[in-house]
C-alpha cells in the first residue's frame, strides 16, 4: 500500500512475532523429525515417572523461541545503552558549546566598551609622544628622546592589544567575500609560514596543485586578512610550545558531503591538560607567562571562524603535542543549500 510505514515499535513487535514462530516451526519440525514424541514416550512408560503428551513438544518449542527472544533482547538493550551514551555525551558537548559560545558573547560586549574607551585614551599620548619624540631628535635631546620613545612604543603596544579585543569581538574583522579555497588557503599559510624559525620541520598535505583533495573549483566566504591572522595566531602558539624545535603539521580535505573544508594544524609540542583545553578559547588565557602573550590569539581564531560560519576544535595530549581543527563552509551556488 502506497504511503504505508511501520513505526519502529510496529517492527520489533513484527520481527518478535517472526523470530518466535520460526523457532518454534524449526523446533516442531526437529522434534517430530527425530520422533522426539516417540522416544520421550517409550523412556517415560519405562521408567514410570510421568505421562507424556503432545503438549510437551509444544511447550519445549515456545521455550526455545523465548530464548531467542531474550537473547535477541540483550542486544538491542546492548545496542539501546549505547546509543543513549552517546546521545548523552553530544548533548554534553553541545550544552558545553553553548555555554562557551555564551560567555564568549558576554566577554565580547564588555570588551568591546572598554575597548573603544582605551583607545581613545591610548590616541592623544600615541600621537603626542610621536610629535614630542621628533622634536627632541631634531634639538638632540637624546636623554629624553629615548623616554619618549619607550612611552610611544608601550602606547603602540597597547593599541594593539586593543585591536585584538576588537577583533576577538568580531568588531574588527573584514567582510568576508567569495575566494578561491585552494589558493587562498596556501597563500595564508605560507604566509603565517614565513615567520616561524627554520629550526621548525613544517608539513603541508592536501593543497598542493598535484593532490586534488580540494577542487580548484572550490570556493569558501573569507578575507585573506583573516586567513593569514588565523594561521599566524596557530603557528605562534604551535612554535612557542615547541620552544622552536619540533615539527608542524597542516593537512587540508574535504568532510564526505563537501560542505566544509577540514584543516587541521598539529604540533609535536608540550601539549595541554584538561583543565588548559576547558580555557583554551577564553580571552586572556595563555599557558605562556604573562609577559609572554596577551592570551587572545586562540580566542581571536574562534571569534574569526564564527564570523565566517565555521568552527574550530582542538584535542591535545600533555607531553604529545597539540591540534586543531578548522571547518571553513564551502560556498554553494545552490540557494536552497547556501540557506
Amino acid at each position: 500500500m502506497a504511503g504505508f510505514s511501520l513505526s519502529s515499535t510496529q517492527k520489533s513487535i513484527l520481527i518478535d512475532i517472526v523470530v518466535l514462530s520460526v523457532v518454534s516451526g524449526v523446533a516442531a519440525v526437529f522434534v517430530a523429525k527425530v520422533d522426539a514424541f516417540e522416544t520421550w514416550y517409550e523412556y517415560t512408560r519405562a521408567h514410570e515417572d510421568w505421562e507424556l503428551d503432545e503438549l510437551t513438544g509444544v511447550v519445549f518449542a515456545l521455550l526455545l523461541g523465548w530464548v531467542a527472544l531474550s537473547i535477541r533482547h540483550i542486544f538491542i538493550l546492548r545496542h539501546i545503552v549505547k546509543r543513549l551514551k552517546d546521545t548523552q555525551a553530544k548533548l554534553e558537548a553541545s550544552k558545553q558549546k553553548e555555554i562557551r559560545t555564551e560567555k564568549l558573547s558576554a566577554l565580547g560586549e564588555l570588551a568591546t566598551g572598554l575597548a573603544h574607551e582605551i583607545n581613545n585614551a591610548l590616541m592623544p599620548i600615541v600621537g603626542l609622544s610621536g610629535l614630542i619624540k621628533e622634536e627632541m631628535e631634531e634639538t638632540g635631546n637624546t636623554k629624553h628622546y629615548e623616554f619618549m620613545k619607550n612611552i610611544e612604543a608601550g602606547g603602540l603596544h597597547a593599541r594593539d592589544i586593543v585591536l585584538n579585543v576588537l577583533e576577538f569581538s568580531g568588531q574588527n574583522i573584514t567582510e568576508p567575500e567569495k575566494l578561491k579555497a585552494r589558493e587562498s588557503l596556501l597563500n595564508a599559510i605560507s604566509f603565517a609560514r614565513s615567520m616561524l624559525p627554520t629550526s621548525i620541520i613544517f608539513e603541508i598535505k592536501g593543497l598542493d596543485e598535484d593532490d586534488q583533495s580540494i577542487p580548484d573549483s572550490t570556493l569558501i566566504y573569507a578575507h585573506t586578512s583573516n586567513l593569514s591572522q588565523i594561521f599566524m595566531n596557530l603557528f605562534n602558539n604551535a612554535r612557542d610550545a615547541l620552544q622552536e624545535q619540533g615539527q608542524i603539521s597542516v593537512s587540508a580535505e574535504m568532510d564526505p558531503k563537501q560542505d566544509f573544508i577540514i584543516i587541521s594544524v598539529a604540533d609535536t609540542g608540550e601539549g595541554m591538560d584538561q583543565s588548559q583545553l576547558d580555557k583554551i578559547f577564553d580571552p586572556f588565557f595563555s599557558t605562556k607567562d604573562v609577559s609572554e602573550g596577551t592570551g587572545l590569539g586562540t580566542s581571536i581564531v574562534y571569534g574569526i571562524m564564527q564570523k565566517l560560519g565555521g568552527d574550530v576544535s582542538v584535542e591535545s595530549t600533555l607531553g604529545e603535542g597539540t591540534c586543531f581543527t578548522l571547518r571553513f563552509p564551502v560556498f554553494s551556488s545552490d540557494p536552497k543549500k547556501e540557506n
